[in-house]
């Protein structure tokens, strides 16, 4: 079809709203498996060449925790969900091996999979586990947390190999450069911290905020926070990095008028 012509292919309703969305990358050449976090925190998997029939997942994750964010790995073979658990608000990676052929893991195809079934827990934070991105090689994992640690997590093991301490506040977006070298990371402070995907080294600062316009969000009251980013995410070919932000500021009469900004930052690396 041409660019300019779509045809709907299926639709999917859901109640309490959709946190995020991603395609298995590895089943190239095929449009199959569609991952789903919803709000109500199940993760469900459906098959997109069933699009157009009465639509049921064919794999679905439910328990007590508090699901964030859900990934495939860019093999294809494992979903992983970043959760807050309920038992004690840790935050931890809940991951599924995702069997290459079938249409869903080894398990309870087409239903909801309550508790543990064919899962396996990492813990790494000691608050909820927000943001979680694997590295485009998938020999890493990087995760943020709301206890502001970064984990980089060696995939083999699944052990978190080293970690980044440099923020204060809480991770909102983590994102690995397209040769997997490197780790951008940010939260309400100002700048985005980029670090060596391997040691957790940083490398360098990316500011967002000139330092008089932060002097004058300080008088104002807003401290630095606007100084940092909701979204990052790494050019898939190239060392620029896109920065999406909002901003605190109530607007007028309150304070002045604030608008979301996307900032594109070009990194010289060498």
């Amino acid at each position: 079809r041409s660019a300019g012509t779509s045809r709907s292919g299926g639709k999917i309703d859901f109640g309490a709203g959709i946190i995020s969305v991603e395609w298995n990358p590895g089943q190239p050449g095929s449009v199959r498996h569609l991952a789903v976090t919803d709000k109500d925190d199940t993760v469900r998997v459906y098959d997109a060449r069933k699009m157009s029939k009465p639509l049921s997942a064919v794999f679905a994750f439910k328990d007590d925790s508090t699901v964030y964010e859900t990934h495939f790995s860019p093999s294809g073979t494992h979903l992983v969900a970043g959760v807050k658990l309920a038992e004690n608000a840790m935050g931890a990676l809940r991951a599924w091996k995702w069997d290459e052929g079938n249409d869903a893991p080894k398990g309870k195809a087409g239903k909801v999979m309550i508790g543990n079934d064919n899962s396996d827990m990492f813990i790494g934070h000691t608050g909820p586990l927000y943001s979680l991105k694997f590295s485009p090689d998938g020999k890493r994992l990087v995760s943020g947390g709301g206890d502001a640690l970064v984990c980089l997590w060696d995939v083999a093991s699944m052990t978190c190999q080293a970690t980044v301490a440099r923020r204060t506040k809480f991770i909102r977006s983590v994102t690995f450069s397209h040769d997997s070298r490197l780790v951008a990371t940010s939260s309400e402070e100002d700048g985005i911290d980029v670090a060596d995907a391997a040691t957790g080294e940083r490398v360098g600062l990316v500011k967002l905020m000139t330092d008089e316009k932060s002097r004058i969000r300080e008088r104002m009251g807003h401290s630095g926070a606007g100084g940092g980013a909701d979204e990052v995410a790494f050019h898939p070919k190239a060392y620029v990095l896109a920065c999406a932000r909002g901003f605190d500021s109530p607007g007028p009469p309150n304070g002045p008028l604030q608008t979301p900004q996307i900032t594109v930052a070009r990194l010289a690396v060498g």
